[in-house]
C-alpha cells in the first residue's frame, strides 16, 4: 500500500501510471540515523525514473520492524554503517540470514580499506561514500540491480590493496 502511495504522490501532478510501470519499479529501503540526510537521499531516489523508496529505517533493529509490516520487501537497502541500537555491519548479518534476497549497498562515511572490505565480505553488493555524485548513486542501483554488484574506483584499489598485502 505504502508503494503505491509513493508512486501516486510521485506523480500526482504527471501522467497517470499505467500497472506495468508500477510493477517496473524497483523499491529501495535507506537504513541510516541521520534524518535530514535520509529524507534528502528519498527525495533524490524516487526522482530516479524506476526508483522508489520503501521505507526509511534509523537503525538496523527499526529495519527489522520495517520488514515485518511491509508487503513488499525491496529489492535494495543502502545501509549506513555507523549507527546506534544496530550498526551495519550486524545488520547485514541479520539480512543474509534472514532476507537473503534482498540487496545491500553500504553507505558511509567511513573510507577505509578495512572496513570497505569488511561489508564486501559480510556480503555488501557495493559501497558508497556519502560524498558521492547523485549520478553515482543512479549508476550503481542500476549495476546492483542489473549485475548483482557495484565497485566504484575506491572500492577497486581497496580491494586490490587487501589483495596485494595478503602475498
Amino acid at each position: 500500500m505504502l508503494h503505491y502511495l509513493v508512486l501516486y504522490l510521485k506523480n500526482q501532478n504527471s501522467q497517470q501510471l499505467t500497472k506495468t510501470e508500477i510493477m517496473t519499479n524497483h523499491l529501495v529501503g535507506v537504513v541510516d540515523d541521520h534524518v535530514l540526510f535520509a529524507q534528502s537521499l528519498q527525495g533524490l531516489i524516487n526522482s530516479f525514473d524506476g526508483f522508489d523508496v520503501a521505507f526509511m529505517a534509523r537503525n538496523g533493529n527499526d529495519l527489522i520492524n520495517k520488514l515485518s509490516t511491509t508487503p513488499r520487501d525491496p529489492d535494495i537497502i543502502l545501509l549506513d554503517i555507523n549507527m546506534p541500537v544496530m550498526n551495519g555491519f550486524e545488520t547485514i548479518s541479520w539480512l543474509n540470514e534472514h532476507k537473503p534476497d534482498i540487496k545491500t549497498i553500504a553507505l558511509s562515511m567511513d573510507d577505509d580499506e578495512e572496513t570497505i572490505i569488511q561489508m564486501l565480505k559480510a556480503g555488501s553488493k557495493g559501497y558508497l561514500l556519502k560524498d558521492i555524485h547523485p549520478d553515482t548513486l543512479h549508476n550503481a542501483l542500476k549495476e546492483v540491480v542489473n549485475k548483482g554488484h557495484f565497485y566504484t574506483d575506491n572500492v577497486t584499489s581497496a580491494l586490490l590493496s587487501g589483495f596485494s598485502k595478503r602475498d
